[in-house]
């Protein structure tokens, strides 16, 4: 597959792959914080409250 070439290589590898990840899931909660914000502020507060609900933000 080419991405790993020896145990070294896994384990830069596999380092950057979960800091991506992590990035990833940053990126994904503000955008869900943005969209519940939006929500609020156009008066839906129960559709915002709804959305965080469904996103496991609010468990």
């Amino acid at each position: 597959m080419g991405i790993f070439s020896g145990e070294k290589d896994y384990s830069t590898s596999l380092k950057e792959l979960l800091e991506q990840l992590w990035e990833y899931q940053e990126a994904e909660a503000s955008l869900m914080v943005d969209i519940a914000t939006l929500q609020y502020e156009n008066g839906d507060i129960n559709d915002a409250l709804g959305f965080l609900e469904k996103s496991d933000y609010l468990s």
